[in-house]
Protein backbone atom coordinates (compact mmCIF):
# COMPACT_ATOMS: atom_id res chain seq x y z
CA UNK A 1 0.00 0.00 0.00
CA UNK A 2 1.43 3.39 -1.06
CA UNK A 3 0.37 6.90 -0.05
CA UNK A 4 -0.62 8.50 -3.36
CA UNK A 5 -2.69 11.34 -1.85
CA UNK A 6 -1.82 15.02 -2.31
CA UNK A 7 -1.92 15.86 1.42
CA UNK A 8 1.43 15.69 3.20
CA UNK A 9 0.07 15.74 6.77
CA UNK A 10 -3.26 13.88 6.88
CA UNK A 11 -2.94 10.11 7.42
CA UNK A 12 -3.66 8.22 4.23
CA UNK A 13 -5.11 5.23 6.12
CA UNK A 14 -7.60 5.41 9.01
CA UNK A 15 -8.37 2.36 11.14
CA UNK A 16 -11.94 2.99 12.32
CA UNK A 17 -13.54 1.33 15.37
CA UNK A 18 -13.76 -2.48 15.24
CA UNK A 19 -10.95 -2.79 12.69
CA UNK A 20 -8.89 -5.98 12.67
CA UNK A 21 -5.60 -6.03 10.73
CA UNK A 22 -3.49 -9.17 10.59
CA UNK A 23 -0.60 -7.92 8.39
CA UNK A 24 -0.06 -4.64 6.55
CA UNK A 25 2.96 -2.91 4.96
CA UNK A 26 2.54 0.78 4.08
CA UNK A 27 4.84 3.10 2.08
CA UNK A 28 4.05 6.68 3.15
CA UNK A 29 5.85 8.14 0.12
CA UNK A 30 7.46 10.96 2.17
CA UNK A 31 4.07 11.97 3.62
CA UNK A 32 2.19 10.98 6.79
CA UNK A 33 1.30 7.39 7.58
CA UNK A 34 -1.56 5.74 9.46
CA UNK A 35 -4.05 6.79 12.14
CA UNK A 36 -5.30 4.07 14.45
CA UNK A 37 -8.65 4.85 16.06
CA UNK A 38 -10.94 7.84 16.41
CA UNK A 39 -10.66 10.36 19.30
CA UNK A 40 -13.00 9.88 22.27
CA UNK A 41 -14.33 6.56 21.04
CA UNK A 42 -14.09 2.98 22.28
CA UNK A 43 -12.30 1.74 19.18
CA UNK A 44 -11.84 -1.95 19.99
CA UNK A 45 -9.07 -2.26 17.38
CA UNK A 46 -6.70 -5.20 17.05
CA UNK A 47 -3.48 -5.06 14.99
CA UNK A 48 -1.22 -8.02 14.27
CA UNK A 49 1.85 -6.81 12.30
CA UNK A 50 2.08 -3.28 10.89
CA UNK A 51 5.08 -1.84 9.04
CA UNK A 52 5.18 1.82 7.97
CA UNK A 53 8.21 3.25 6.16
CA UNK A 54 9.41 6.11 3.94
CA UNK A 55 7.56 8.69 6.08
CA UNK A 56 8.19 12.42 5.72
CA UNK A 57 10.15 14.40 8.30
CA UNK A 58 8.35 17.75 8.24
CA UNK A 59 7.04 19.64 11.26
CA UNK A 60 4.63 22.51 10.62
CA UNK A 61 3.34 25.00 13.19
CA UNK A 62 0.00 24.87 11.39
CA UNK A 63 -0.38 21.15 10.65
CA UNK A 64 1.90 19.53 13.23
CA UNK A 65 4.30 16.64 12.64
CA UNK A 66 4.31 14.04 9.92
CA UNK A 67 3.69 10.87 11.93
CA UNK A 68 4.23 7.26 10.95
CA UNK A 69 1.56 5.79 13.24
CA UNK A 70 -0.80 7.85 15.43
CA UNK A 71 -2.99 6.09 18.02
CA UNK A 72 -6.07 7.95 19.27
CA UNK A 73 -9.12 7.15 21.39
CA UNK A 74 -9.64 4.13 23.61
CA UNK A 75 -9.02 0.39 23.52
CA UNK A 76 -6.33 -0.48 20.96
CA UNK A 77 -4.25 -3.66 21.06
CA UNK A 78 -1.27 -4.46 18.81
CA UNK A 79 1.32 -7.21 18.50
CA UNK A 80 4.11 -5.62 16.42
CA UNK A 81 4.64 -2.20 14.85
CA UNK A 82 7.76 -1.52 12.76
CA UNK A 83 8.51 2.09 11.79
CA UNK A 84 11.26 3.49 9.56
CA UNK A 85 11.33 7.27 9.16
CA UNK A 86 9.07 10.15 10.12
CA UNK A 87 9.10 13.32 12.16
CA UNK A 88 7.28 11.35 14.85
CA UNK A 89 7.48 7.58 14.75
CA UNK A 90 4.75 6.26 17.08
CA UNK A 91 2.34 8.82 18.57
CA UNK A 92 -0.02 8.08 21.47
CA UNK A 93 -2.26 11.17 21.55
CA UNK A 94 -5.37 11.71 23.70
CA UNK A 95 -5.78 7.97 24.10
CA UNK A 96 -6.28 5.43 26.87
CA UNK A 97 -6.38 1.68 27.47
CA UNK A 98 -3.67 0.92 24.90
CA UNK A 99 -1.79 -2.39 25.05
CA UNK A 100 1.22 -3.02 22.82
CA UNK A 101 3.60 -5.97 22.71
CA UNK A 102 6.48 -4.92 20.45
CA UNK A 103 7.61 -1.71 18.69
CA UNK A 104 10.71 -0.93 16.62
CA UNK A 105 11.36 2.67 15.55
CA UNK A 106 14.31 3.64 13.32
CA UNK A 107 15.59 6.99 12.01
CA UNK A 108 12.84 9.36 13.16
CA UNK A 109 13.17 12.79 14.68
CA UNK A 110 11.15 11.75 17.76
CA UNK A 111 10.84 8.00 18.12
CA UNK A 112 7.86 7.59 20.48
CA UNK A 113 5.66 10.45 21.71
CA UNK A 114 3.11 9.92 24.49
CA UNK A 115 1.02 13.04 25.07
CA UNK A 116 -2.22 13.43 27.03
CA UNK A 117 -2.52 9.65 27.35
CA UNK A 118 -3.53 7.32 30.18
CA UNK A 119 -3.28 3.59 30.90
CA UNK A 120 -0.73 2.71 28.20
CA UNK A 121 1.28 -0.51 28.44
CA UNK A 122 4.21 -1.05 26.04
CA UNK A 123 5.89 -4.37 26.76
CA UNK A 124 8.97 -4.04 24.54
CA UNK A 125 10.29 -1.18 22.42
CA UNK A 126 13.50 -0.37 20.60
CA UNK A 127 14.34 3.13 19.40
CA UNK A 128 17.24 2.99 16.97
CA UNK A 129 19.17 6.01 15.66
CA UNK A 130 16.64 8.79 16.06
CA UNK A 131 17.64 12.43 15.78
CA UNK A 132 15.98 14.51 18.51
CA UNK A 133 14.14 12.68 21.32
CA UNK A 134 13.92 8.92 21.73
CA UNK A 135 10.78 8.67 23.86
CA UNK A 136 8.84 11.68 25.10
CA UNK A 137 6.09 11.46 27.74
CA UNK A 138 4.08 14.62 28.32
CA UNK A 139 0.97 15.31 30.44
CA UNK A 140 0.23 11.60 30.81
CA UNK A 141 -0.77 9.21 33.61
CA UNK A 142 -0.21 5.53 34.33
CA UNK A 143 2.22 4.75 31.52
CA UNK A 144 4.37 1.59 31.65
CA UNK A 145 7.19 1.02 29.15
CA UNK A 146 10.07 -1.42 28.78
CA UNK A 147 12.80 -1.28 26.17
CA UNK A 148 16.07 0.16 24.96
CA UNK A 149 17.47 3.02 22.90
CA UNK A 150 20.71 3.34 20.98
CA UNK A 151 22.22 5.22 18.05
CA UNK A 152 24.08 3.47 15.26
CA UNK A 153 26.61 6.10 14.22
CA UNK A 154 28.05 3.79 11.57
CA UNK A 155 24.77 3.73 9.62
CA UNK A 156 23.48 7.19 10.67
CA UNK A 157 26.56 9.31 11.53
CA UNK A 158 24.56 12.56 11.78
CA UNK A 159 21.83 11.19 14.09
CA UNK A 160 22.32 12.15 17.72
CA UNK A 161 19.65 12.49 20.39
CA UNK A 162 19.19 15.61 22.51
CA UNK A 163 17.31 13.59 25.16
CA UNK A 164 16.92 9.82 24.90
CA UNK A 165 14.07 9.82 27.45
CA UNK A 166 12.20 13.05 28.11
CA UNK A 167 9.42 13.52 30.65
CA UNK A 168 7.34 16.66 30.12
CA UNK A 169 9.50 19.49 28.87
CA UNK A 170 7.03 21.45 26.73
CA UNK A 171 3.44 21.25 27.99
CA UNK A 172 2.26 23.29 30.96
CA UNK A 173 -1.21 21.73 31.17
CA UNK A 174 -0.63 18.77 33.47
CA UNK A 175 2.06 16.86 35.31
CA UNK A 176 3.20 13.35 34.51
CA UNK A 177 1.86 10.91 37.10
CA UNK A 178 2.64 7.24 37.70
CA UNK A 179 5.09 6.72 34.84
CA UNK A 180 6.97 3.42 35.17
CA UNK A 181 9.85 2.28 33.01
CA UNK A 182 12.58 -0.32 32.69
CA UNK A 183 14.89 1.17 30.07
CA UNK A 184 18.42 0.69 28.73
CA UNK A 185 20.14 3.64 27.02
CA UNK A 186 23.32 2.90 25.05
CA UNK A 187 25.39 5.49 23.18
CA UNK A 188 22.58 7.81 22.08
CA UNK A 189 24.43 11.10 22.51
CA UNK A 190 23.08 14.06 24.50
CA UNK A 191 21.26 13.43 27.78
CA UNK A 192 20.01 9.94 28.55
CA UNK A 193 17.13 10.92 30.87
CA UNK A 194 15.49 14.33 31.38
CA UNK A 195 12.69 14.74 33.93
CA UNK A 196 10.57 17.62 35.21
CA UNK A 197 7.04 18.21 36.52
CA UNK A 198 6.61 14.53 37.34
CA UNK A 199 5.29 12.72 40.43
CA UNK A 200 5.14 9.14 41.68
CA UNK A 201 7.26 7.85 38.79
CA UNK A 202 9.53 4.80 39.05
CA UNK A 203 12.37 3.95 36.69
CA UNK A 204 14.97 1.22 36.51
CA UNK A 205 17.67 2.59 34.22
CA UNK A 206 20.87 1.31 32.68
CA UNK A 207 22.73 4.20 31.06
CA UNK A 208 26.06 3.40 29.44
CA UNK A 209 28.65 4.50 26.92
CA UNK A 210 29.89 1.08 25.84
CA UNK A 211 31.81 -0.21 22.81
CA UNK A 212 29.53 -2.11 20.45
CA UNK A 213 30.13 -3.72 17.05
CA UNK A 214 28.97 -0.43 15.49
CA UNK A 215 29.92 3.12 16.38
CA UNK A 216 27.66 4.97 18.81
CA UNK A 217 27.19 8.56 19.97
CA UNK A 218 28.66 9.55 23.33
CA UNK A 219 26.13 10.20 26.09
CA UNK A 220 27.13 13.43 27.81
CA UNK A 221 24.68 13.54 30.76
CA UNK A 222 23.12 10.58 32.55
CA UNK A 223 20.09 12.06 34.36
CA UNK A 224 19.12 15.73 34.25
CA UNK A 225 16.58 16.97 36.79
CA UNK A 226 14.41 19.94 35.96
CA UNK A 227 11.89 21.51 38.32
CA UNK A 228 8.79 20.29 40.16
CA UNK A 229 9.64 16.61 40.66
CA UNK A 230 8.09 14.82 43.64
CA UNK A 231 8.15 11.32 45.10
CA UNK A 232 9.96 9.69 42.18
CA UNK A 233 12.36 6.72 42.46
CA UNK A 234 15.30 5.65 40.34
CA UNK A 235 17.38 2.47 40.38
CA UNK A 236 20.01 1.12 38.04
CA UNK A 237 23.44 2.21 36.90
CA UNK A 238 25.25 4.91 34.95
CA UNK A 239 28.61 3.94 33.47
CA UNK A 240 31.13 5.76 31.29
CA UNK A 241 29.22 9.07 31.36
CA UNK A 242 31.17 12.24 32.18
CA UNK A 243 28.24 13.91 33.98
CA UNK A 244 26.14 11.19 35.65
CA UNK A 245 23.68 13.60 37.30
CA UNK A 246 22.87 17.25 36.53
CA UNK A 247 20.42 19.39 38.48
CA UNK A 248 19.06 18.95 41.98
CA UNK A 249 16.81 16.01 42.78
CA UNK A 250 13.90 17.52 44.74
CA UNK A 251 11.05 16.16 46.84
CA UNK A 252 11.46 12.52 47.83
CA UNK A 253 13.40 11.38 44.80
CA UNK A 254 15.66 8.47 45.68
CA UNK A 255 18.54 7.32 43.51
CA UNK A 256 19.86 3.83 44.24
CA UNK A 257 22.64 1.96 42.50
CA UNK A 258 23.88 4.98 40.53
CA UNK A 259 27.65 4.78 40.11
Amino acid sequence: MVNETDDFFEPFVLFKPYTYIDFLVADANKKSGIQVGLPNQNNFIKIGTLKVYNVGDIYSDKYGAQSSVAIKGYNVNFDYIDIDGGNTGLLFNECADIRGNDVQVVNCSTGINVISAEHVWLSNFTVDSCRYVGIQIDSSHDISVKGKLWNNASAYPDNKLVNAIQLRKYSSTNENLLINGEIEVIGTGGTAFYIENSRLCTFNLQIVNAPLNVKTQKIEVGIQFGENNHDNAFNGSINGVDKPVVGRPTGKIGIAGIV
